[in-house]
């Protein structure tokens, strides 16, 4: 697991990347250090990984620091995007995370079966530095400033 941290207010926002690529991974997190150095960003390299850091895998419920928001990768091997997805919107503890699916396909029955598994938003991936700070952006201004996120009280 890589892991880039910093303080946004009072508590740090905590965002998990869950992406097979190395250098979409990297470009996610630059964006982030350079746009919003006050959040911390964590990444794994596949679903199985993304489960086993949420606890999903283990069922352990205590000292978890569960992300306030997901972003996740559809085409990866083992424990694809949907069937993580489907995991973690069909349990209790862990439906309220909010998922952005965040994705090379423009393809529109992985954005239909996105949604039907119940992700928050649908993003496809821009090619450059420059388009992952744009998406920071946007989702600095959406999920950090115009919405309330669930409180992590589990």
């Amino acid at each position: 697991m890589e892991n880039v941290t910093a303080h946004y207010g009072p508590d740090p926002v905590r965002i998990l990347v869950v992406d097979d690529d190395p250098a979409d991974r990297k470009l996610i997190k630059t964006a982030f250090r350079m746009k919003i150095p006050s959040c911390e960003v964590n990444s794994v390299k596949c679903g199985e990984e993304g489960l086993e850091y949420i606890g999903m895998k283990t069922r352990r419920t205590s000292d978890v620091s569960w992300p306030d928001l997901i972003l996740l990768d559809l085409n990866m091997p083992g424990i694809d995007g949907f069937e993580f997805l489907k995991r973690m919107k069909n349990d209790e503890r862990f439906s309220e995370i909010p998922i952005i699916v965040m994705t090379s396909s423009c393809e529109e029955k992985d954005v239909r079966q996105s949604y039907r598994l119940r992700s928050n938003a649908y993003i496809t991936k821009p090619s450059g530095l420059e388009g992952y700070y744009e998406i920071v952006e946007k989702i600095e201004d959406f999920w950090f400033s115009a919405c309330k996120l669930p409180n992590k009280c589990i």
